[in-house]
């Protein structure tokens, strides 16, 4: 049996040297989990039982002078996973009760092959839910009391192979088909069920063991969302990169543990109309993080970590590009490190 609780809370303060445009937010979201796992013969049954609350404390802008609300969930679910020689079939259900949206039930189901014993293949289909925000609702200003949740089902099918001793592959491909999308409405300023999207992607990753010691792994995902006009990109109007490359190095000796960590975001143009205003650099981004650990004794880890060594400007919001300081522009950090030691007895 595993229990977990969790709480989190955001502060956000934005624009604060500015009090006709200040933006305030307090959030707390806090929960638990208690997970049971029985394991008997061709049988490995898990179910449990989930909770969260959402509380938006305060909420404040230009345009909204105070908005507060909770919701909460609750959630049965269940799932067994049965082996039949080589076969391996895993359906699952959760049962969920939403303070606001009522009662849902979601399924999922996957079966999978073993060829031998280094080549795998399986599908999967897994249907969900997802209730709206509390700005997203409440919000006096952007909200809409009216909307409808998000539902959806995505299936996939993949492959994972070990090519040799030292490589292993794995390839996948997935659709997902949503209902309901809750999008922004720029004219009206108002959260709304856009209707139904298709996003389809595939990705795959190559690891290679070189020695003891050192080991990479190469990945690219693949993402499409059709646009839903002339007069947008795809991906959401250019928003979602249709690439991302991932690489990374792992190095380990002895009582030293090193990984070099390079990442690639390509073909992410931004809004269509906007689209010749913004600079390469900002529509593909390559990024470079290192991590470094010694444990001198057992217990103990020294660690420093380096990011964004080449200390490139770049954002992820990214529905104006333009230029840093344009509308909704919030850089990512800088270069930046971070050095400490922890203790585990």
């Amino acid at each position: 049996n595993s229990l977990s609780f969790f709480s989190r809370t955001s502060d956000l303060d934005d624009d604060t040297n500015h009090p006709a445009t200040l933006w305030l937010m307090r959030e707390k979201t806090w929960g638990f989990s208690d997970q049971l796992t029985y394991a008997d013969g061709n049988h490995t049954i898990v179910g449990g039982y989930d909770y969260y609350k959402d509380a938006m404390n305060k909420y404040q802008d230009q345009y909204t002078p105070n908005m507060t609300g909770t919701v909460d969930n609750k959630a049965f679910f269940i799932e067994d996973k049965m082996k039949f020689g080589a076969f391996t079939v895993t359906p699952g259900v959760r049962l969920s009760k939403h303070s606001e949206y009522g009662n849902k039930t979601t399924a999922s189901g996957v079966i999978a092959y073993d060829f031998n014993d280094i080549t795998t293949m399986y599908v999967s289909y897994k249907e969900f839910f997802r209730a709206p925000y509390l700005y997203e609702l409440y919000n006096p200003f952007y909200g809409s009391g009216k909307l409808n949740p998000e539902e959806g089902e995505t299936k996939e099918i993949g492959l994972n192979t070990r090519i040799d001793d030292k490589t292993t592959f794995a390839a996948h491909y997935y659709q997902t088909d949503s209902d309901n999308l809750i999008g922004f409405n720029s004219d009206t300023w108002k959260y709304y069920n856009a209707g139904a999207e298709r996003i389809k992607g595939w990705d795959v990753q190559l690891t290679k063991v070189f020695d003891k010691n050192l080991s990479v792994t190469a990945a690219y995902t693949h993402t499409y969302i059709a646009p839903t006009s002339a007069a947008s990109n795809a991906n959401r109007n250019g928003y979602i990169p249709k690439g991302q490359y991932d690489l990374s190095f792992n190095y380990e000796k002895s009582k030293f543990n090193g990984i070099a960590t390079v990442k690639g975001v390509v073909d992410r143009p931004g809004n269509k109309n906007y689209e010749n205003d913004v600079a390469d650099s900002f529509k593909n981004i390559w990024t470079m993080d290192v991590a470094l650990n010694y444990k001198p004794i057992k217990g103990m880890n020294i660690f420093l970590k380096a990011n964004n060594i080449f200390d490139r400007m770049y954002t992820d919001m990214t529905y104006d590009m333009r230029q840093p300081g344009g509308i909704g522009w919030y850089s990512q950090p800088g270069r930046n490190f971070l050095v400490g030691i922890e203790y585990s007895f």
